[in-house]
């Protein structure tokens, strides 16, 4: 006869702690592998953002640099025209009509006298009179700009003016305008 010895509860507990003990390694195993593909997702998205950024800082910086060429006295500005042929006095305005900002730029202009000044206009589309769109006075080589002058948004430019005024300004253009263009 043989005799079924029954082993106590705790013989057993080492291969049950094995058992649990694997389970728990795979499913951290698991838990790791997906950790590691979600890190992998956001190192690419940071990569992908930190390119971005690159570009915004590099495109800012040629704006800074645009703008100080436009804007600077240290800048050498030279304009060109047929050779044997005085310069003649141009502008060239550019208008953001959804803002109300102009940036005008100027070469060739004459000194004008201390009591006077040159004035922008914008000439609206809708036939209003001409809007002042700030003075101006050229530097010794007849350079000048005037930048962002206070212009109601949405205003549809017909044409741009430039006038010699009395100093500080007017409210209407005194004729004979000295340079006038219509939008491009």
């Amino acid at each position: 006869m043989v005799l079924y010895h029954a082993r106590p509860w705790w013989a057993i507990a080492p291969v049950v702690a094995s058992l649990a003990l694997a389970a728990f390694a795979f499913l951290m195993w698991r838990e790791n592998s997906k950790l590691k593909e979600e890190n992998a997702g956001a190192q690419q998205k940071m990569q992908a953002l930190t390119a971005e950024l690159t570009k915004q800082e590099q495109d800012s910086e040629k704006a800074r640099e645009m703008l100080y060429m436009l804007t600077s006295p240290d800048v050498q500005k030279v304009s060109l025209s047929t050779a044997k042929s005085a310069p003649q006095p141009s502008g060239k305005a550019m208008y953001l009509r959804s803002k109300g900002h102009i940036m005008f730029l100027a070469s060739n202009l004459p000194p004008l006298p201390e009591q006077k000044t040159y004035e922008l206009w914008l000439i609206p589309m809708s036939g209003a009179p001409p809007m002042p769109a700030g003075t101006f006075m050229p530097d010794e080589k007849g350079g000048a700009m005037v930048m962002n002058p206070a212009m109601p948004a949405g205003t549809e430019a017909k044409a741009f003016a430039v006038t010699v005024e009395n100093a500080p300004g007017s409210e209407k253009p005194t004729m004979p305008m000295v340079m006038m263009g219509a939008g491009e």
